[in-house]
């Protein structure tokens, strides 16, 4: 575990993840602030469930997940750096410890978004059980449309989950959702190619987006990254989304069949050790 450790933190401590956190901390920014000024007016707090209307705009999580593509941009980890750590493991090995950092990233890079909300409203910040005034009125009345909110809130979903149950959700499924995406990329950069792998990422990208605005066609049922906006589970609206079973479910067969496949097509896959390496 000695190697695996190393790894995660020569692939963590890169430009990339400063990147990252800059791109969210910039735009996230822009889309908290009517937010953060309509609780400084008012004098009421905002609770940190808040995180999972964020992500349920499309536009917000598209951007976000582009720089989640981004930060996966080493995939398939070709990296001279590399050829070490293969040869010291094994292939087998080496492929599973990067199978793993892939689900480990998912959990990373959901916990640095959580964090960056948390420090965009920690002035207005609450931590409790009850959603407020400033999140009640924005869900029951278009006080959202008046103070220039960049994202909707429902009322249904404030109605069926509590603050910290809608964070929760919100944390699990994206966590799984980027890990699922990672693995994805990984698995079709293996068995075809690395631009193959990027448009994968891309196409797993546009995907909420057809979801939002063709109803009648089931796309969140195929989509995980759809799964990513707990925000609208309960929105009432003409939406068909799967249940969290299905989702979870749905999430752990494609982490693991895509793992299963990866570690089968290391074996004998011929790699080209890539001297320029962008991890």
């Amino acid at each position: 575990m000695k190697y695996f450790a190393v790894i995660f933190r020569e692939r963590i401590w890169k430009m990339k993840t400063i990147v990252f956190i800059l791109l969210n901390l910039f735009f996230m920014d822009i889309y908290l602030a009517p937010l953060r000024k309509m609780a400084e007016n008012t004098g009421y707090q905002v609770e940190a469930g808040v995180i999972g209307f964020l992500l349920s705009d499309v536009y917000y999580l598209s951007v976000f997940l582009l720089s989640v593509l981004y930060f996966f941009s080493d995939i398939p980890f070709f990296g001279r750096n590399q050829m070490f750590y293969m040869i010291r493991l094994g292939r087998k090995k080496w492929a599973f410890y990067n199978c793993l950092y892939l689900m480990l990233a998912g959990f990373l890079l959901i916990t640095i978004e959580s964090v960056l909300c948390v420090i965009l409203l920690f002035p207005v910040l609450s931590v409790g059980n009850n959603w407020g005034k400033v999140l009640g009125t924005l869900s029951m009345t278009n006080a959202g449309v008046q103070t220039g909110q960049a994202f909707a809130v429902n009322y249904g979903t404030i109605l069926e989950l509590k603050p910290w149950e809608l964070f929760g959700l919100t944390y699990i499924n994206g966590a799984l959702a980027i890990a699922c995406m990672g693995m994805l990329v990984y698995g079709i950069s293996l068995l075809m190619s690395r631009t193959a792998g990027a448009l994968t990422g891309g196409l797993l990208i546009v995907l909420p987006g057809m979801g939002e605005y063709f109803l009648d066609i089931p796309w969140n049922y195929i989509s995980p990254l759809s799964w990513m906006r707990t925000g609208i589970f309960f929105s009432g609206k003409i939406m068909r989304m799967p249940t969290v079973t299905y989702m979870l479910c749905g999430f752990g067969i494609i982490c693991v069949t895509t793992g299963i496949l990866i570690i089968l097509k290391i074996r004998n896959v011929d790699i080209n050790w890539i001297a320029d390496n962008r991890e």
